[in-house]
């Protein structure tokens, strides 16, 4: 803020949705991308901000292509790909087995989130399980 103004000004703003974004969408119901192409179209969102509550429970994983031993970059050919599903599970992700990992796609990997908004349902362990060539089965 500029003490003499008073006028805030910004350096940078982050106007993209973080890769958390399907645990607020997960507790709030309020599908976020929807929201943002709606404002973008010049239209405004489609519920009541005051009125937004969080209900529930989620939690997001993400799958990088590392070495577990050492936390480095293991690239390779993904020879197994299996992706949980059921109620409450959510996976974003654009592999499947035969796909190739480059140093380059290392960090784009998928994420799997599990959440309910209401009851006592539990997340069983969402887990994907993929291997590449040359790892451990």
């Amino acid at each position: 803020m500029d003490p003499r103004t008073g006028d805030f000004t910004f350096l940078e703003m982050n106007t993209r949705l973080q890769v958390e974004h399907p645990v607020t969408e997960m507790v709030t119901g309020i599908d976020l991308v929807e929201q943002q192409l709606r404002i973008a179209a010049g239209g405004g969102v489609s519920f009541d901000p005051a009125a937004v509550t969080a209900a529930g429970h989620a939690i997001e994983l993400r799958v990088y292509a590392e070495d577990p031993a050492r936390f480095l970059p293991s690239p390779g050919t993904i020879t197994a790909w299996d992706e949980p599903a059921g109620e409450g599970v959510r996976v974003d992700a654009g592999y499947m087995a035969g796909n190739q990992v480059t140093r380059s796609t290392i960090r784009c990997w998928p994420s799997c989130a599990c959440g309910a908004r209401t009851g006592t349902r539990r997340c069983a362990g969402p887990g994907m399980r993929w291997r590449r060539s040359g790892s451990p089965g």
